[in-house]
Formats: C-alpha cells, structure tokens, sequence
C-alpha cells in the first residue's frame, strides 16, 4: 500500500486504515453553509485523509469546486 494512503498513529505506535470524508451538496435552496470548507479539506488532506466533495457543494457557502482542489479534494458527481 503506498505510504500516503496509510496514517500513522503518533504516539502510538501502529498503522490504522485510510480514512475518507465527504460532504455532499445541500438539497434544499435556503441551506447556504458548507458541509466543509476548503481550509478545512486542505487539513485533513495533509493528514493523508481522502476527501471526496460532490460538485457544487460549497457553492451557496461562496466556494467553488476549484477551491476545494486547489485544497486537494476531489470532486465527484455524487458524495459517498
């Protein structure tokens, strides 16, 4: 498995599964914030977590799916 894929524990001293987080887009139309922000996204992917946000999701919180890339999340038609 490559590295990036696995965490280490500090401190503790053994390896745990990838971890993956993912913020789906708001249904309703009032709804404006943000399931997760992009500086948020950009943390937990420097902590080796896969986050997947579905396109648009940021959009009434003002962040565009480009933010969330420049982040280092990925985009996808659909969050899970």
């Amino acid at each position: 498995m490559h590295e990036s894929m696995i965490a280490f524990s500090k401190g503790f001293g053994y390896l745990v599964p990838p971890m993956k987080a993912s913020a789906p887009n708001q249904r309703t139309e009032i709804e404006t914030r943000a399931a997760l922000d992009p500086g948020t996204a950009k943390k937990l992917v420097d902590k080796h977590i896969e986050v997947v946000i579905e396109s648009g999701a940021g959009v009434g919180a003002g962040h565009l799916d480009q933010d969330y890339i420049d982040a280092g999340a990925s985009i996808t038609d659909a969050a899970g």
